[in-house]
């Protein structure tokens, strides 16, 4: 609505945010900034933004600054995509060798290796699982396509697989 005149208003609130949350929360703050807030200078927040408090979960496990701004980068790139966006769109620099983090312990499966295991699991799953499964991934890409956002919940007894359907990977 253009409401704000400047991004001051985004650097404030990240520099607030700098206090109190994790580096984790962070980077979803700047995404979701950077897809809701409409700040006009982008990579200009992004060079704020990455600081050492967005990347600390990564220097914390002995990665370079410059490898622990890219594996930032690549987490930001990720949620990006969970709402049908990415960094090249917002004129940020594109991550190098796209990883996707699977674990706090800091394993990891590149994009390959992620299509790979999501194919294995959708295999483990029973056919009214599936049904779920596929019914779920046809809203998920109708939504992205029209640029809708959905709400979904998965609701049954307990032992009938809905975290084993939650679960499965889909790339």
């Amino acid at each position: 609505m253009g409401l704000l005149q400047d991004d001051n208003e985004w650097v404030r609130c990240l520099q607030v945010a700098f206090d109190f949350q994790m580096p984790r929360e962070l980077r979803q703050l700047f995404v979701t900034i950077c897809v809701e807030g409409n700040p006009s200078d982008i990579p200009a927040l992004w060079r704020f933004a990455s600081n050492p408090h967005m990347i600390e979960d990564f220097t914390r496990r002995g990665l370079a600054e410059e490898e622990a701004i890219n594996r930032c980068l690549q987490e930001v790139e990720r949620l990006f995509r969970a709402v049908g966006q990415s960094c090249v769109n917002f004129g940020l620099p594109e991550p190098v060798g796209m990883v996707m983090p699977v674990a706090n312990d800091g394993s990891a499966f590149t994009v390959a290796e992620n299509r790979e295991l999501g194919a294995e699991m959708r295999d483990t799953l029973n056919d009214r699982q599936r049904a779920i499964f596929d019914r779920v991934i046809d809203l998920v890409n109708d939504g992205a396509n029209q640029r809708r956002r959905r709400c979904l919940y998965l609701d049954g007894p307990g032992g009938s697989g809905k975290t084993h359907v939650m679960k499965v990977n889909y790339l």
